[in-house]
């Protein structure tokens, strides 16, 4: 593999002197293969990208947004190319491969197209496959078709059964009914309740706008349907369910079950789910690192937290380089619980935050309106973003702080706290939010 130089037109002398000299000092670093670039792997190639020889491995040709995937299924015309976010921009030193991983072994790793790499250090994060909302597809070509195909089953069908009271059920639910508000859709969940670990006030407001849509909910419910493949499958079939509730639905999405992805021969340990045991520096072998949702990392299952990961991890992968294995690698004191933000369609939601639940207002202001497009496009080396996506991903920064492990002692956190609940309405219709009391 070969670095880039800087080739583009304007570039100065003193741009030159710089890429010029960090070149050179990387001539002797050593050389980190991350496998897999998700909301963590990009995070911590493009961190490292200046510090050590960054490798950066996956199959697809592109960066998958999988945050605004379920609007993409509903509005594929506009989303469906928003989410898939070219690499090329990502590392300025260091080399994209697009490839399989199929082997990790001691020191080197061995893809599906014969090629074999040798590390230094390498971390795999490879995150999970889904249903229809994180496909199993390598170029970004695919995209308008894949989300057209599920457009077209949503539009074809009246009866709506969505099986998973998670964030993928829940916001899948508000997409459909904020795009097509005449569907009649039932969600079932095996819980007593929506977005099962959260606190309960996130569950009220999120079954509150839910109701208010004409969204039928069915708590402590399990179906077994035979054959039933994660995401969307037609149905002919009635469904029972407990207390003789009966659900005629033309369409199913199961919602639930996401699978760890993984190379097929790797040296780690795995738990019951299948992800990698890591320790509190995220070691998991002699050279091996693992972080995101592939691992046992403790935190939640989302981008945000996969994102604070790989900032750690980028500092103690330097210090790894550097010093071997006698370097005492800092633990990772974990990201601010309970953290989740729930888009119902680009208006409303709920947010469970660190000082508490928020409703549809402030939810959409964060979320639910641009998805973090805009942002995501800059995190892969846009500057300019999406013109038309909101740039909220920094409005989330400054609400929850980015403090790891205590985020109630962030000094931005704090000032959100008390402006947060200081806000007037009529301050607030004034600019571009309209807070109600659901909002609190």
């Amino acid at each position: 593999w070969s670095r880039k130089a800087c080739t583009k037109m304007g570039c100065g002398a003193s741009q030159e002197t710089k890429v010029k000299r960090i070149s050179t000092k990387l001539e002797t670093k050593k050389t980190v293969v991350i496998v897999g670039g998700g909301y963590a792997g990009i995070k911590l190639a493009r961190a490292l990208d200046t510090q050590v020889n960054v490798i950066l491995i996956d199959r697809k040709d592109h960066f998958f947004h999988a945050v605004g995937s379920l609007r993409a299924a509903v509005d594929p015309e506009t989303w469906s190319q928003r989410i898939c976010i070219p690499y090329d921009r990502l590392l300025q030193f260091g080399a994209f491969e697009q490839g399989v991983v199929t082997e990790i072994g001691e020191d080197n790793l061995s893809l599906d197209n014969g090629k074999s790499l040798k590390f230094d250090a390498v971390v795999t994060c490879t995150g999970f496959t889904g249903g229809f909302w994180k496909p199993d597809m390598d170029a970004a070509a695919q995209a308008n078709n894949h989300f057209g195909q599920v457009k077209t089953a949503i539009e074809s069908s009246k009866d709506l059964l969505i099986i998973g009271g998670g964030p993928v059920g829940v916001e899948f639910a508000g997409e459909i009914f904020a795009k097509y508000p005449s569907k009649r859709i039932s969600l079932v969940t095996s819980g007593s309740q929506l977005m099962a670990g959260f606190p309960a006030s996130l569950h009220e407001k999120l079954a509150k706008q839910l109701s208010a849509k004409g969204v039928s909910m069915y708590f402590n419910q399990r179906v077994d349907i035979p054959n039933l493949k994660v995401g969307i499958n037609m149905n002919s079939e009635q469904v029972i369910l407990q207390g003789e509730v009966v659900l005629t639905p033309d369409l199913i999405c199961l919602a639930t079950g996401p699978k760890v992805v993984l190379p097929a021969q790797h040296p780690f340990e795995v738990n019951s789910r299948g992800q990698i045991i890591v320790d509190h520096t995220f070691k998991c072998g002699p050279k091996h690192f693992a972080i995101g949702d592939c691992a046992t990392t403790g935190d939640d299952m989302n981008a945000f937290h996969a994102s604070m990961q790989a900032q750690h991890l980028a500092k103690s992968l330097v210090m790894f380089c550097e010093q071997g294995k006698e370097a005492q690698l800092p633990a990772y004191k974990g990201g601010p619980k309970g953290v989740t933000i729930v888009p119902l369609g680009p208006q409303g939601g709920a947010s469970s935050l660190p000082f508490g639940t928020v409703g549809p207002a402030l939810t959409a202001a964060i979320k639910s309106k641009g998805l973090f497009t805009d942002q995501t496009w800059k995190d892969l080396g846009f500057k300019n973003g999406m013109k038309d996506a909101d740039k909220d991903l920094g409005r989330l920064s400054s609400i929850i702080g980015e403090t790891p492990g205590s985020p109630t002692k962030s000094p931005v956190f704090a000032r959100s706290m008390v402006s947060v609940h200081n806000l007037q309405k009529s301050e607030m219709q004034a600019g571009d939010l309209a807070l109600e009391e659901e909002d609190f």
